[in-house]
């Protein structure tokens, strides 16, 4: 794991980094492409910039381009099975061959062009759509997982699949709650803050009470009413915590679908150009 100790945890728990992401994406692209020009706009059509001279990948929200050869993929190597695969070539186009994108149908770019007017709308700076934000990024995950020949050009939308139920619970908290804005967000927030403050005010109160006891039966009811109001604080805390995760990833969300809503949008207007 090279000392990463992140990475070490993830796979613990099962699950994926960007690079297993990545390494994925890679293996899937090498598996038809037959010459570095192809192997490139390959990459490209999944949301991946390469730079040939440093032989690195990087997608558009990430912080740093990564090195093939980092991830198993020296030049040499990527280099070996491009040729192999234009010795091959009659071999890609039987049945066992399947492009990472299918242009010929864009049932998701159709999808985000239905809504393109939530999506844009869904962030606007006055009434965030936090709902029909989550609602959206669950249905197109939903979408691209029943459809076999299609995927999610984002890598980064694509490494968000992993968290389909949480985001379906968020979604389901959101309707529990009748919350539809950012500011019905912070309102249920501020919410939560406040009865857990009072909460917290009265156990302490008991508290007190406990230390110095005027009976013993006194004590016993004021443990047994600490502990009741312990029991009522657990759900609120639980409510509060959701909601302030829904806030803080919202932007990020957002920012994953702007993103996938564009390559979408470019990888039909390439595939249109080419029919011309």
């Amino acid at each position: 794991y090279g000392g990463n100790k992140k990475d070490y945890w993830r796979h613990k728990s099962g699950k994926k980094t960007h690079r297993d992401y990545l390494r994925e994406d890679v293996e899937y692209c090498l598996s038809f492409a037959t010459s570095p020009r192809e192997f490139e706009n390959q990459l490209y059509a999944l949301g991946y910039t390469l730079d040939p001279v440093r032989f690195s990948v990087k997608a558009k929200h990430w912080e740093r381009s990564v090195r093939l050869a980092n991830i198993g993929f020296t030049k040499e190597i990527v280099q070996a099975q491009l040729d192999k695969n234009a010795e091959g070539r009659y071999h890609l186009f039987t049945l066992e061959y399947r492009p990472p994108y299918r242009p010929k149908k864009f049932p998701l770019e159709d999808e985000l062009r239905k809504i393109e007017f939530s999506i844009d709308h869904s962030y606007d700076a006055a009434t965030v759509l936090v709902d029909t934000l989550i609602y959206i990024v669950i249905t197109v995950i939903q979408i691209a997982a029943e459809l076999a020949d299609v995927m999610l050009l984002s890598p980064d939308l694509r490494a968000t699949e992993k968290d389909l139920k949480e985001l379906v619970a968020d979604y389901h908290f959101l309707k529990e709650n009748d919350i539809h804005t950012v500011a019905d967000l912070q309102a249920n927030i501020d919410e939560s803050k406040a009865q857990l403050s009072d909460l917290e005010c009265e156990r302490k109160d008991l508290s007190n009470r406990i230390r110095r006891p005027k009976s013993p039966e006194d004590e016993n009811k004021n443990k047994e009413r600490r502990k009741a109001i312990s029991k009522q604080m657990k759900p609120v805390r639980e409510r509060l915590r959701r909601a302030e995760k829904i806030l803080e990833s919202s932007p990020h969300l957002y920012a994953l679908l702007k993103q996938e809503h564009e390559l979408e949008r470019k990888a039909r207007a390439r595939y249109l150009d080419r029919s011309r």
